[in-house]
């Protein structure tokens, strides 16, 4: 990071750091996940801003933000949504790594979160860019054995390893190359992907659980 800069994001998580400071990560679209010093006032969640920062010891300091869209979330119910989609963020990206399609996909979800449309696909969708960004996505192709998926087999799922086939798994072939195509639509395809992609990413995660599991019914 140059000693100055001025970049475009949203505040992702903030906590109090001595008097009228906090530490603040924001997800940005130049610089990716960066974590910064506020002072006195922090930045509305959901909404996207323009802040100036300068890089002093070790902290990043930021300063003089203003607001460039109208908030992209205001109703409770979309707002505990965004609070998970907001830890993924924060507890997954590694810092400063920019991904300009990573940040498209985070504001569509937003925007998909609070227009209460295809709720569960938007933030499967969202699992499966993050788990491909980072390089631990599921494979919908060939099972453990590297045997391509059959659609008459049956899987159970294992984080870090993949699907294995078994006569008594808990995931018919057909949902998986549903879910290779991105078909939402096939019965059984979002509840299998919530579970599996929530095994990977709690594995990813090393046991330390996300606090905004609890609030997350979809």
């Amino acid at each position: 990071m140059s000693l100055y800069a001025t970049v475009n994001g949203f505040l992702l998580n903030a906590k109090p750091y001595k008097e009228n400071h906090f530490l603040c990560d924001f997800f940005c679209l130049e610089q990716g996940r960066i974590r910064c010093q506020f002072t006195n006032s922090i930045p509305e969640y959901y909404r996207e801003i323009e802040v100036k920062l300068s890089h002093k010891t070790d902290f990043v300091l930021a300063s003089d933000f203003r607001y460039t869209a109208p908030v992209l979330i205001s109703s409770n119910t979309s707002r505990l949504l965004g609070f998970y989609v907001n830890e993924l963020v924060f507890r997954m990206l590694p810092l400063n790594f920019a991904d300009d399609s990573i940040y498209g996909v985070y504001k569509s979800t937003l925007i998909h979160l609070e227009l209460n449309q295809s709720i569960p696909a938007s933030l499967r969708f969202f699992e499966t860019q993050i788990l491909n960004y980072l390089g631990h996505g599921l494979r919908f192709d060939r099972d453990t054995a590297e045997n391509k998926i059959s659609s008459n087999n049956l899987y159970n799922f294992e984080a870090n390893k993949g699907f294995i086939a078994s006569p008594l798994g808990r995931y018919q072939g057909k949902l998986l190359f549903a879910a290779a195509k991105g078909d939402y639509k096939t019965k059984g395809t979002l509840a299998m992907l919530r579970e599996c992609q929530g095994q990977q990413i709690d594995s990813l995660l090393e046991g330390k659980p996300l606090n905004s599991r609890a609030l997350q019914t979809q």
